[in-house]
């Protein structure tokens, strides 16, 4: 991979929190058709293939099982696309049954790193893309 510029990675992120849920069906109903959710945004990584995304933790669906996650979509040229969620190992929700599902889904499960403030929170995940 060393030869791999990594900065062609283009990656679009979708979250969805209990506001935007609602928001995106109704979107969807109206529409018939895939809307946005509330927060989402593209991110082209730097010559090394990282980026950083700083947001909201988000929070599971309303009214339903499945753990707070951020949903991923990874294109870039020559390569498989990924589409895949990032989930967080402290989230309540990611009960056994749960936590095999994702797994078996190749969902990304990452733990908080510690970070210099008490009110910020950090994951990390790394993704290998494949041709």
């Amino acid at each position: 991979m060393a030869n791999l510029l990594l900065a062609l990675w283009f990656i679009y992120i979708t979250q969805i929190v209990a506001v935007g849920m609602q928001q995106m069906l109704t979107c969807f109903n109206q529409r018939r058709r895939y809307a946005h959710a509330r927060l989402f945004g593209y991110v082209k990584t730097n010559k090394d293939g990282k980026f950083e995304l700083h947001t909201i933790k988000p929070s599971g669906y309303p009214q339903s099982d499945p753990p707070a996650h951020i949903h991923v979509h990874i294109d870039a040229n020559g390569y498989r696309s990924i589409v895949t969620e990032f989930l967080f190992d402290d989230d309540d929700r990611l009960v056994s049954k749960i936590r095999e599902n994702s797994i078996r889904n190749n969902f990304m499960i990452s733990k908080p790193e510690k970070t210099e403030s008490p009110f910020a929170q950090k994951f990390s995940y790394s993704i290998t893309l494949q041709k």
